[in-house]
Protein backbone atom coordinates (compact mmCIF):
# COMPACT_ATOMS: atom_id res chain seq x y z
CA UNK A 1 0.00 0.00 0.00
CA UNK A 2 2.79 2.50 1.00
CA UNK A 3 4.38 1.56 -2.44
CA UNK A 4 1.18 2.31 -4.66
CA UNK A 5 1.15 5.50 -2.44
CA UNK A 6 4.70 6.65 -3.36
CA UNK A 7 4.48 5.47 -6.74
CA UNK A 8 5.30 8.61 -9.22
CA UNK A 9 3.36 6.68 -11.63
CA UNK A 10 0.33 5.09 -9.27
CA UNK A 11 -0.02 8.06 -6.81
CA UNK A 12 -2.12 10.81 -7.16
CA UNK A 13 0.09 12.82 -8.62
CA UNK A 14 0.69 10.19 -11.23
CA UNK A 15 -2.91 9.82 -12.90
CA UNK A 16 -2.84 9.90 -16.26
CA UNK A 17 -6.21 9.98 -18.35
CA UNK A 18 -4.18 8.59 -21.89
CA UNK A 19 -2.91 5.69 -19.78
CA UNK A 20 -5.65 4.73 -18.08
CA UNK A 21 -7.76 4.59 -21.15
CA UNK A 22 -4.63 2.69 -23.26
CA UNK A 23 -4.84 0.31 -20.67
CA UNK A 24 -9.30 0.18 -21.04
CA UNK A 25 -8.63 -0.56 -24.50
CA UNK A 26 -6.48 -3.47 -23.68
CA UNK A 27 -8.54 -4.95 -20.89
CA UNK A 28 -11.16 -4.86 -23.78
CA UNK A 29 -8.77 -6.73 -26.73
CA UNK A 30 -8.48 -9.30 -23.30
CA UNK A 31 -12.04 -9.32 -22.66
CA UNK A 32 -13.27 -10.19 -25.90
CA UNK A 33 -11.01 -13.22 -26.57
CA UNK A 34 -11.98 -14.50 -23.24
CA UNK A 35 -8.30 -14.16 -21.53
CA UNK A 36 -10.53 -13.07 -18.58
CA UNK A 37 -7.22 -12.99 -15.87
CA UNK A 38 -5.64 -10.60 -18.32
CA UNK A 39 -8.37 -8.09 -19.13
CA UNK A 40 -8.61 -7.78 -15.17
CA UNK A 41 -4.89 -6.59 -14.75
CA UNK A 42 -5.63 -4.51 -17.49
CA UNK A 43 -8.92 -3.21 -15.76
CA UNK A 44 -6.94 -2.58 -12.21
CA UNK A 45 -4.40 -0.54 -13.96
CA UNK A 46 -7.35 1.57 -15.43
CA UNK A 47 -8.18 2.38 -11.64
CA UNK A 48 -5.29 3.10 -10.50
CA UNK A 49 -4.61 5.73 -13.50
CA UNK A 50 -8.08 7.07 -14.16
CA UNK A 51 -7.95 10.70 -12.39
CA UNK A 52 -11.67 10.63 -12.07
Amino acid sequence: MVRDLTDPELALCGKNKETALEAKAKGNECFSKGDYTNALHFYSQVERRDPF
